[in-house]
């Protein structure tokens, strides 16, 4: 008997190994999905300077190895009295070009419907409202070029041409193409 309920007990263990191993064939494998890094839904990136901190936030953000292109992006540049900040809404989007050997920004390239505003930092006054169809920030400069139907107003007085440059140190602007100013005396 005893040799009777060892292979009673060897088949039976073998047959519990051929079922286990016959029904792991009919399982689906499952696939290995890789999320896709390359897309996100929520973006943000921060550069910090010594005169400028930049801020940029989109809805969504494509990355590849060259640059960054963000859906519906707000960026903002804070300097030491004043912040400037660039919205497009919905359907705009910005290319972001980072320097590859420090991982800073290089340039901003904005399309859509563009709108600029530059508020006082302490009092919270608006000193500059500006509209454009295309805006390219270039950080190394730190200027903004305004194209495609650039309008800019300062308290009362408008300025428009083909394209504008806004030098943000100095705070001065250039205008060329089609120039049309419209000052209002203060009173």
């Amino acid at each position: 008997m005893g040799k009777n309920k060892k292979r009673i007990f060897i088949i039976t263990v073998l047959a519990f190994f051929c079922i286990l191993i016959l029904s792991g064939c009919n399982r689906k494998q499952v696939e290995n999905k890789k999320i896709d890094e390359s897309q996100l839904k929520k973006f943000s990136f921060k550069q910090f300077s010594e005169n400028f901190n930049l801020t940029i936030i989109g809805e969504g953000a494509e990355i590849n190895e060259k640059d960054i292109k963000v859906n519906s992006p707000s960026f903002y540049i804070k300097g030491e009295t004043d912040i400037i900040e660039i919205k497009t809404g919905k359907e705009g989007t910005a290319e972001i070009t980072i320097q590859p050997e420090n991982k800073q920004i290089q340039n901003v390239v904005f399309t859509g419907n563009i709108k600029i505003t530059q508020t006082d930092k302490v009092s919270g006054k608006i000193i500059m409202e500006a509209e454009c169809g295309k805006l390219t920030y270039n950080d190394m400069a730190k200027e903004m070029i305004m194209e495609i139907s650039p309008i800019i107003k300062r308290e009362n007085n408008l300025f428009s041409g083909e394209k504008i440059y806004y030098f943000l140190e100095k705070n001065t602007l250039q205008i060329k193409g089609n120039v049309n100013v419209k000052i209002i005396p203060e009173k």
